[in-house]
């Protein structure tokens, strides 16, 4: 995944049509003047000559954010002049991070619906990590403060609510992640701070959107970053970990995965057979150097120090930790 170029996309791109000149539309929107039919999809070069707006001659086309929180809308623009296309019922969140995705090589094909692009980078892909699963924003916030999410990964909304285009609840949202809790999306068009931007929030809650309405799924890819290659060989194997007067049983494993069990090993040689609650490992260095490990299905974040390095006699001495930042861990190296 290179993700710069991904996030390049989404700079370039989040106020405008993407490349392939298409814009979709909601099911629930009709369109005057045109034989688009609801759901359909608005091609700008047909607009250009319905309404007589030649690129050549300086026509752009445009979105932007409705005032007061209204619809957003479409238009071409040259100099003062305002030719509009479209000024409701945009639906083009998906297309445009299906576009980005692409581009920097994280996404095959192009994808329509939101719960399809959802299920493909879960359960298709092998290059990615689900951090967490339609949780509130306090626990999506958590992770979003631990550094692990980069750019060019995904943020995906579930609204739990029946909506008139899924008439039923479903993801209805999409938006490419930019860092530092920042998003870029169409529909309604932003990047960071630009186009309709949730001013009222600070920089890194801006990723929510609406925490009233949404749960949030949060999709990382592979990097690199993810484990220091020096401390996963270190790392891996058991751990013995005390939380709340209870023993649990980690077994780490070097790709990045971490299972659990309630009852003590027999054999430290070997992993698992299961897994009670699967997730994923990382170590980090801000602040100070430390394990972080994300629970896919709860988002549970839990953080062990580390020391500066890592040797094979480092572990001689239990690790101290925290979960979701507030109650102690204390986690014994077995294997």
């Amino acid at each position: 995944m290179n993700r710069t170029k991904a996030a390049k996309e989404a700079e370039i791109y989040w106020n405008r049509p993407c490349p392939d000149g298409k814009v979709y539309v909601s099911k629930t929107a009709t369109i005057p003047g045109t034989k688009i039919p609801r759901g359909g999809v608005i091609n700008i070069e047909r607009e250009r000559l319905r309404l007589n707006a030649p690129k050549a001659e300086g026509w752009q086309a445009r979105f932007e954010p409705g005032g007061l929180g209204g619809p957003e809308k479409l238009f071409f623009f040259k100099d003062q002049k305002r030719l509009p296309i479209q000024d409701h019922g945009l639906d083009d969140c998906v297309h445009f991070v299906s576009h980005c995705l692409m581009e920097g090589g994280g996404l095959k094909n192009e994808i329509q619906w939101v719960p399809t692009l959802v299920d493909d980078l879960i359960n298709r892909r092998n290059d990615t990590k689900t951090l967490a699963e339609r949780v509130t924003y306090d626990t999506g916030q958590r992770i979003i403060a631990t550094g692990i999410m980069e750019q060019g990964d995904l943020v995906a909304y579930y609204n739990p609510e029946k909506n008139p285009i899924t008439i039923r609840p479903d993801y209805t949202h999409s938006a490419v992640y930019l860092g530092e809790g920042q998003i870029a999306c169409h529909s309604d068009c932003r990047f960071k701070d630009r186009g309709r931007s949730n001013a009222s929030l600070k920089p890194e809650e801006r990723w929510q959107l609406n925490r009233d309405i949404y749960q949030y799924t949060l999709i990382h890819y592979t990097s690199p970053s993810d484990i220091d290659p020096a401390s996963a060989a270190r790392l891996s194997g058991w751990w013995e970990v005390t939380w709340r007067g209870q023993l649990y049983y980690y077994y780490f494993f070097k790709d990045g995965r971490m299972w659990y069990v309630r009852a003590r090993p027999k054999n430290l040689l070997l992993p698992p057979g299961h897994a009670e609650n699967p997730a994923y490992w990382f170590t980090r260095m801000t602040p100070g150097p430390h394990l972080a490990i994300i629970y896919r299905a709860t988002g549970t974040v839990e953080r062990f120090g580390l020391p500066a390095s890592i040797s094979w006699q480092t572990f001689s001495k239990p690790l101290p930790g925290v979960w979701n930042d507030s109650e102690p861990l204390l986690a014994t190296k077995l294997s």
